[in-house]
């Protein structure tokens, strides 16, 4: 890469931060988050259980860290997990549709026998469905003999039902240590895929599935976190959780990078 690009590379960095300062706040686009020990029920989230008290939330202190926990703590019917699409608008609906959304948590892996059942899909984890879409992914999280956090994500389905075969691949990997980390689902809208973060670094990237037969009036739209792995038992420490819907970008931001597309082109004049 010549200097000129690293140069332009760093200027469409400061252009998007001053762009945040400048008009990120009225672009506030997140439409459902958890904190802490509060109780998501208070949050705005809708508690989805049963099999009580098989499947228990409280709060907790982790050794100085507050945190939601969640368990599924039978391999039959016990389930416990918050629902979040209700909270979304119209406005939310069509951000996601033509520039996509985020979906992020904090959580530690407790106590965790993994099966990974596709159908159901949180051993703790998330499951994110979009029917308009044809968007549905599993992000799952378990531990394995060493005491290590393992991750699983898949997406799509073969049938309307989600009870099929997988659309898309599925991929796995292993986090070392068993202490909190960061997790996120990033969709781009018009790339039309996912990236999966762990603490900051891609471990998925531009990930594509759909349906084959569609979602209509099966799956609908869906935000969940928790754990409902109906033959898995498994529990997380939940100290954060956010969903947001990705907003059209601002006028700020369209000048900003206009004139640097405009500077770029003349730099490469000069080369």
């Amino acid at each position: 890469m010549s200097y000129s690009r690293k140069r332009i590379g760093k200027m469409v960095v400061m252009a998007l931060a001053l762009a945040v300062w400048l008009g990120g706040t009225a672009q506030a686009s997140i439409v459902l988050s958890h904190t802490g020990d509060n109780n998501p029920s208070d949050e705005g989230w809708i508690r989805a259980n049963s099999g009580y008290p098989n499947a228990v939330g409280m709060a907790v202190d982790d050794g100085g860290t507050p945190a939601w926990w969640i368990k599924d703590g039978t391999t039959s019917t016990g389930t416990w997990f918050y629902k979040g699409e209700s909270a979304l608008t119209p406005q939310n609906l069509a951000d996601i549709g033509s520039y996509g959304f985020s979906m992020r948590a904090t959580l530690k892996v407790d106590d965790f026998t993994p099966t990974y059942d596709e159908t159901q899909g949180l051993t703790p984890g998330i499951q994110i469905a979009f029917e308009d879409l044809r968007l549905w992914h599993l992000f799952s999280l378990g531990s394995n003999d060493d005491g290590n956090t393992t991750w699983k994500f898949s997406g799509g389905s073969t049938a309307g039902s989600g009870t099929g075969g997988l659309a898309g691949p599925t991929l796995t990997g292993v986090i070392s240590g068993s202490g909190y980390n960061d997790y996120e689902l990033l969709y781009d809208a018009p790339s039309d895929s996912i990236d999966v973060l762990i603490n900051g670094s891609e471990v998925v990237t531009d990930y594509v599935s759909h349906t084959k037969t569609g979602f209509a009036g099966i799956l609908k739209d869906r935000i969940y976190w928790g754990s409902m792995d109906t033959p898995g038992v498994g529990a997380g420490y939940w100290t954060s959780v956010q969903f947001e819907a990705i907003p059209e970008p601002s006028s700020v931001v369209l000048l900003l990078l206009g004139l640097i597309g405009l500077t770029g082109f003349g730099w490469r004049r000069r080369e």
